[in-house]
């Protein structure tokens, strides 16, 4: 019972290798032990792993620190509601504040008003004077 292969460097090989002693390392062992999967596989499957538990402890620990935030704010507002109180005298000094505020923006005002009128006086006064004698400004 004989066959015959048909490529030659392959029959070759194969009659070395025959006649060779194999010599099995621990490696090799280790390789046929997890399922023939190298260790540079095995190292990253285990990195991913690591990863993911990392990133969920991280996760974890994202979440109870916002509910935590979230609870002791629930807290803080139901024991303290946020209300400013003033008495009578405060309420009386800011009323007293606001009243000289509008005084002094009424001056303004009329000030602003006095000039604008002064302004437009002056303005007639000019016009007036150049219909009067319109030659004025010539050199005789």
């Amino acid at each position: 019972m004989g066959y015959d292969i048909p490529d030659i460097d392959i029959s070759n090989n194969l009659i070395d290798l025959c006649t060779k002693n194999i010599i099995v390392t621990d490696e090799f062992r280790r390789f046929v032990k997890s399922g023939y999967i190298a260790r540079d596989e095995q190292r990253f499957t285990k990195q991913i792993k690591t990863s993911i538990k990392s990133l969920t402890i991280s996760t974890f620990a994202l979440l109870l620190s916002v509910g935590f935030n979230v609870y002791n704010t629930y807290q803080n507002l139901k024991e303290k509601p946020n209300i400013t109180t003033l008495e009578k005298k405060q309420i009386d000094t800011l009323v007293h504040h606001l009243q000289l505020l509008q005084q002094s923006l009424d001056s303004l005002k009329e000030a602003s008003t006095k000039k604008e009128h002064i302004q437009s006086q002056v303005y007639k006064e000019q016009k007036n004077q150049d219909q009067v004698n319109p030659n004025r400004f010539i050199k005789k």
